[in-house]
């Protein structure tokens, strides 16, 4: 998994005719260190650390972390944040791919 640290690259990696993920974390948080573990060799996902490029917040709306966004031709469209089940992500994922991308 990719870090991103330029605004740039993360506008250009979310355009995209398939789904992305995109971590939102920060390094004092646990759990988002788990998360980017278990994501490490997935494929089209990307991970961005909200305190080292603050002026993402303004782009994306992402408060908090962990948080996964799933973008898809530069729109967001689905985010999951605070409490949630990585296999629902992916799999959510997994079904844009099938119906959308199809």
């Amino acid at each position: 998994m990719e870090v991103i640290d330029l605004i740039e690259a993360f506008e250009k990696n979310i355009d995209s005719k398939v789904p992305v993920g995109i971590l939102f974390s920060t390094s004092d948080c646990s759990t988002c260190k788990a998360l980017s573990f278990k994501l490490k060799d997935k494929e089209n996902f990307f991970e961005v650390d909200i305190e080292k490029l603050p002026q993402i917040v303004s782009i994306t709306n992402i408060y908090s972390a962990p948080t996964i966004a799933v973008y898809l031709d530069k729109k967001q469209i689905n985010v999951f944040s605070g409490v949630f089940s990585l296999n629902e992500v992916l799999n959510y994922i997994e079904r844009v791919k099938n119906y959308v991308c199809a």
